[in-house]
């Protein structure tokens, strides 16, 4: 009959370990190697029976091996979290000895890492993508706070091209609750290569008689994608028809942006003599 309990040769000792996406495999693994202490027993092998624990946010419990719901755990916005446990082992034949209280911490000193985040784009100043978050992971899986800052190179003077050709840069800086940061910026390359649009109708029939001068206000149908200011020139010839009052009227539109992306329209216009 075994009646002698297990011998500690060396206590348990105070460890850290770091927060990872295993940390609570990485807690039972400390816990079930007696947090380094050395026991030996005559008779056979040593178990943890079982442990009492208070931890830094002043919860406390008694730790079942066979149940990892007694285990203790950190909250997800702790960052420096540490637990004071007593373990009560056993050799074979149920002889107990409890070992002196050491304390397990647990620490964060890894940024989150980034996975998938937002290219670099070139796109026509009409195509601004939408703001896209980065996907992102951390060690502790605790809360992370998204920042996002946003800075352009964008012109001050609308009759300068400077204003609809420039750089958007959009830069998230990602942290997590223990105030470890990752930063990464997507350059948005902002350009207008795009001729205004000249909305004339290319082919009007009148009669003789009608008013075929060109529209008092011609820029009201001239639209600049990038809102930039237009410029145009009409230049007008007129063709005789086969009677006198008859003849056609050729009106070439050329308009222009601030950024020389120019457009051009031909518009006939048909004068009848019904």
């Amino acid at each position: 009959i075994d009646t002698i309990p297990p011998v500690m040769i060396s206590p348990p000792a105070d460890v850290t370990i770091d927060c990872a996406a295993t940390l609570s495999d990485d807690i039972d693994a400390q816990l079930n190697d007696f947090l380094g202490a050395e026991i030996t027993d005559e008779c056979g092998s040593i178990v943890l029976v079982s442990f009492d624990w208070t931890d830094s946010n002043d919860q406390s419990g008694i730790g079942d091996p066979s149940d990892p719901e007694t285990y203790p755990f950190p909250s997800s916005d702790n960052c420096e979290w540490s637990v004071t446990v007593t373990l009560k082992v056993s050799d074979e034949c149920g002889n107990e000895i409890t070992l002196p209280s050491a304390v397990l911490s647990v620490e964060d000193n890894d940024s989150p890492i980034i996975i998938n985040f937002p290219a670099d784009v070139t796109v026509d100043c009409s195509d601004i993508p939408e703001v896209a978050e980065p996907v992102v992971d951390d060690n502790c899986r605790f809360n992370l706070n998204f920042v996002l800052t946003e800075t352009d190179t964008k012109g001050t003077d609308p009759d300068d091209c400077s204003s609809y050709t420039y750089t958007l840069s959009r830069k998230w800086t990602i942290t997590d609750a223990c105030g470890n940061s990752v930063e990464q910026t997507q350059q948005i390359f902002i350009q207008d290569e795009t001729g205004p649009e000249i909305n004339f109708d290319e082919s009007i029939n009148l009669n003789c008689g009608d008013d075929v001068s060109p529209p008092d206000e011609p820029l009201d149908s001239i639209v600049d994608a990038c809102g930039s200011p237009v410029s145009y020139v009409l230049v007008e010839f007129e063709f005789p028809g086969t009677c006198p009052g008859s003849y056609r009227i050729e009106r070439q539109w050329t308009a222009t942006d601030v950024c020389g992306n120019s457009s051009a329209l031909t518009q006939q216009i048909f004068v009848n003599d019904n």
